[in-house]
């Protein structure tokens, strides 16, 4: 757009924010939880690299009944 300036992520001041987790006042670009907020979180459900996930098989289903003309007996 013309006439509005644009800006990296990079450019950003700093503003005073409330992380929604923790409620602690904390300097940010963005609004979001703070630092340790985000390593306590990924720590918490970032699987880590021994965990090993099992395919289950596949096993397929009816989720409609046959086709009524396939069944027609003449």
């Amino acid at each position: 757009m013309e006439g509005h300036p644009t800006r990296a992520a990079t450019e950003f001041d700093p503003m005073v924010v409330i992380c929604p987790r923790c409620k602690r006042t904390v300097e940010r670009a963005f609004y979001g939880p703070c630092d340790e907020c985000v390593a306590a979180l990924r720590a918490h459900f970032m699987p880590t690299q021994q965990t090993e996930f099992v395919k289950a098989e596949f096993e397929p289903t009816m989720h409609v009944t046959p086709n009524a003309v396939a069944q027609k007996d003449d």
